[in-house]
């Protein structure tokens, strides 16, 4: 199995999520003191508490996200009547892939700039979170191209797929992700 950590939040990040988690302690309050029906009361307080901890388990699962690969077993491959695809899975909060190895157009991939290569920066979110430095899930890049995010900083690895839509990662250690990518070429 070959493994790259995704790049954690930046301070900015951090400080995104504790300002999204206070809002809505503050709306909680504000709600709490606002004169409600005891089922709209409850409700609201459902809704806020299911946000809250969505915000906060999607702040702690960015810490262990990753992008892996798990290799074919060879006695495996050789018993089996069809031979086993590399799976390509990337670990992220609420938008989890997996991929077989041969839909990555590994020939593709590239460490880019968001703010320089700017055709491949994010333009519209279509289904995610896009707080100041943290972008995730489900976007379309000023080219017009769909991209599945995780983005913590301006550097991100791109890896296009055959399935209409591209990867675009903030990693940890370029190193080891361009010997992923030299190893599935």
């Amino acid at each position: 199995m070959i493994e790259v950590e995704l790049a954690g939040l930046t301070s900015n990040g951090v400080f995104s999520f504790l300002g999204m988690l206070l809002g809505l302690l503050a709306l909680s309050a504000f709600i709490w003191f606002k004169k409600l029906p005891s089922n709209a009361l409850y409700v609201s307080f459902g809704i806020i508490l299911f946000l809250f901890m969505l915000f906060l388990w999607t702040l702690y699962k960015t810490t262990n996200s990753q992008l892996s690969i798990t290799q074919v077993d060879t006695q495996q491959a050789s018993s089996s009547v069809s031979p086993q695809v590399p799976e390509v899975t990337l670990s992220i909060p609420l938008y989890s892939q997996q991929l077989h190895a041969s839909e990555v157009l590994w020939q593709q991939a590239q460490f880019i700039d968001v703010s320089i290569d700017s055709e491949f920066a994010p333009q519209w979110r279509t289904n995610g979170i896009g707080l100041p430095g943290y972008s995730l899930g489900w976007f379309t890049l000023k080219n017009g191209d769909k991209a599945l995010i995780s983005l913590t900083r301006r550097e991100a690895l791109m890896l296009p797929t055959n399935k209409g839509y591209t990867l675009l990662l903030t990693v940890e250690d370029k190193r080891a992700a361009m010997k992923m990518i030299a190893a599935m070429k």
